[in-house]
């Protein structure tokens, strides 16, 4: 009985330090994956800002979203309103150095307000912009045009999910592991390690970005456009270049995605490519950017600051005209 106690005892105690071995790895690679962001993939805690969803689609304030930053009340002057994500919003730089304050201090016949949040895609930036319009109806509308513009997010319980140019079905998630979809979620809501492992295993291949961009400009894009030109109100896409190259070589793309926005429009709606205008007054990227994705530092936000304004002049002139008539 004492030898068969032994051997029990033997094989049971390597068995436990495995088994606590086991549960104290995982719980270090769990604190470790909760103090990492997603690889490839944004997320938004919704509990951690003022946020609200509507049909799926989230919209969120962050703390940054004060009045100097976003504008106040127009009163009779022709009503500028900047759509946009981050770039638009000025993610990096102060309020007072925003593009919507640079902007309104030189175009002073006209006032300017935002719409845009950090994060926000084309869907969000919408939202916000129809709940914006039941209030007033502005002379124009500049509409920033970037890379992961047609991106869609995906709520799922108390967090936003940007997938990119993956097709998720509203409130579902990727499955790349072929588990089942309610075990997926369970996994993925509660936690953070296994998140992480199933953004490594998805594919990094989708929708080719013209198949993307297509459809986006002529299903979505177009028809928020045709919308607020029935309003007579303007609409002015602006190109916004990636900082990562100099200016000279963000000029002119025929092969990207702005060429199918600029094939789909034609001369039908006034452009600005940022990147063109920049290049031709020999701004460099480098005193330009606060980082090599798509922000700009306080002097390179002035510099966009003109591109608009000189854009922006003759419209507000014609608006203020129209209106006087």
């Amino acid at each position: 009985m004492v030898a068969d106690a032994e051997d029990a005892l033997g094989w049971r105690g390597p068995l436990l330090a495995g088994v606590l071995g086991a549960l104290f790895a995982g719980g270090v690679l769990e604190v470790s994956a909760r103090s990492r962001p997603l690889d490839r993939v944004q997320a938004v805690d919704l509990t951690a800002v003022a946020s609200e969803v509507k049909d799926g689609v989230p919209t969120w304030r962050s703390s940054g979203s004060v009045a100097e930053r976003m504008g106040t009340p127009c009163g009779s002057r022709p009503e500028v309103v900047l759509v946009g994500s981050s770039i638009f919003y000025g993610s990096g730089i102060e309020a007072e150095e925003s593009l919507r304050s640079q902007l309104a201090a030189r175009l002073p016949e006209a006032c300017v307000r935002l719409v845009a949040e950090p994060g926000y895609t084309f869907d969000n930036q919408h939202l916000d912009l129809s709940r914006y319009l039941q209030t007033t109806r502005p002379a124009v509308v500049v509409w920033e045009v970037w890379l992961n513009m047609p991106n869609r997010w995906s709520v799922v319980g108390d967090t936003a999910y940007n997938f990119g140019v993956h097709t998720i079905e509203p409130g579902e998630l990727p499955s790349p592991l072929g588990l089942p979809s309610s075990v997926n979620r369970v996994l993925f809501t509660q936690l953070a390690a296994y998140r992480h492992l199933v953004i490594s295993q998805m594919s990094s291949e989708g929708p080719s970005w013209k198949v993307v961009w297509d459809r986006f400009v002529e299903e979505r894009l177009a028809t928020s456009v045709a919308l607020l030109n029935r309003h007579e109100t303007e609409v002015v896409l602006a190109y916004m270049p990636r900082l990562d190259r100099s200016f000279d070589q963000s000029t002119g793309d025929e092969t990207g995605p702005y060429a199918v926005v600029r094939a789909h429009f034609g001369e039908a709606l006034p452009m600005v490519d940022v990147a063109a205008v920049l290049a031709s007054r020999g701004a460099e990227v480098d005193a330009a950017r606060i980082d090599t994705c798509c922000h700009f530092s306080p002097g390179g936000t002035s510099l966009v600051a003109d591109a608009l304004a000189d854009a922006l002049r003759p419209i507000v002139a014609a608006k203020r005209a129209s209106g006087a008539e």
